[in-house]
């Protein structure tokens, strides 16, 4: 990861933590700082990779040409094993 990305998080949990409403999360903060932006990292990172996941799915759906909603792909049987396979990799 890019020290830039590194700042990011950092500024984000500084931004969470030092104006959160509980002291003591202010003080344990001040403390343990990297304890607390590993977590905002990790959802980042998961959002990240659930971003590059749906522009897979929608330039697969895409490609199809068919411009149906889900619904209607299901319908069709040429479309629904596609549908399900995309739907496979989406965490719920």
């Amino acid at each position: 990861m890019s020290a830039q990305k590194e700042v990011y998080f950092q500024q984000v949990a500084d931004a969470v933590f030092t104006h959160d409403h509980d002291p003591r999360i202010r003080q344990l903060y001040a403390q343990y700082l990297s304890v607390f932006v590993k977590p905002i990292k990790s959802r980042f990172q998961f959002c990240f990779r659930l971003h590059k996941k749906y522009n897979d799915a929608n330039k697969t759906l895409g490609s199809t040409g068919a411009g149906l909603t889900a619904i209607e792909l299901r319908e069709r049987l040429d479309m629904k094993g596609l549908l399900d396979k995309i739907l496979n990799t989406f965490p719920l």
